[in-house]
């Protein structure tokens, strides 16, 4: 039943969730952070097929960059090309 909560709680599309330990900072240092919580988080996304990890806050505001186009962009058309691309990423690796 867990699991089930869980998987309900995320989405297969969508903003990654951010590890705790760094949300605070760039809640802090990032203008409208928390707008990434207006959808549900997704186990990939726009900013992982585009940008990948993030070791920087710099990197970090591109990648929320990406965020935000999808959440202002959402459509299944969207939705797909993601998917596509993280398949793709998946497969070269």
């Amino acid at each position: 039943m867990l699991v089930r909560s869980g998987l309900r709680s995320i989405r297969l599309i969508g903003p990654r969730p951010v590890p705790v330990n760094f949300y605070d900072y760039y809640l802090q240092n990032i203008p409208n952070y928390n707008r990434r919580h207006e959808i549900r988080p997704g186990i990939t996304g726009l900013a992982q097929v585009r940008q990948g990890y993030t070791t920087t806050l710099d990197e970090e505001r591109m990648k929320f960059k990406y965020d935000l186009f999808y959440i202002r962009s959402l459509s299944l058309k969207l939705d797909l090309a993601i998917l596509l691309q993280s398949v793709n990423a998946v497969n070269k690796n």
